[in-house]
């Protein structure tokens, strides 16, 4: 801890000039253009959960929040991490089938629990039920516009 802020008790503040600047992650550098219009994407990954029988689906229009890099979330469930994998696999089928797309990014299919299919301006979050109230994405991004579907 710096000597100023042992005298003090409190925690110098870095200098004005830095203090304020952000840096873009090195990953969001990286994040290619869109190359499918988003609402064309959702309906694709609609289909694609619906064959698998995802269910309490959510779409979250996240793009008009502050500092956000993509257009929409869309969340759903699956019953066991075997099902939310079945679900992610065929959420890419029918988007490489529909509109030739893969995701940028995958994270976590192999345990199941929370699959993220990132397709630059959609992003897809698969959970089970209890990883989904845990982490409570809905109510995080609460300032979005949701959409919800029925089973």
């Amino acid at each position: 801890m710096p000597k100023a802020a042992l005298r003090t008790g409190r925690p110098t503040n870095p200098a004005p000039d830095t203090a304020l600047r952000s840096t873009p992650s090195p990953r969001a550098a990286e994040r290619p253009a869109p190359t499918v219009e988003s609402a064309a994407l959702v309906k694709h990954i609609l289909h694609g959960i619906r064959e698998k029988k995802g269910f309490d689906i959510a779409i979250l229009a996240v793009g008009k929040l502050k500092n956000m890099v993509t257009d929409y979330f869309v969340i759903c469930s699956g019953n066991t991490d075997r099902q939310t994998q079945a679900i992610a696999d065929s959420i890419q089928d029918e988007v490489q089938l529909a509109v030739g797309e893969k995701p940028w990014h995958v994270e976590g299919q192999q345990h199941g629990e929370w699959i993220l299919l990132d397709y630059v301006n959609v992003v897809v979050h698969l959970f089970v039920p209890k990883a989904r109230g845990y982490y409570g994405l809905e109510e995080l991004w609460g300032d979005a516009e949701t959409v919800r579907y029925a089973d």
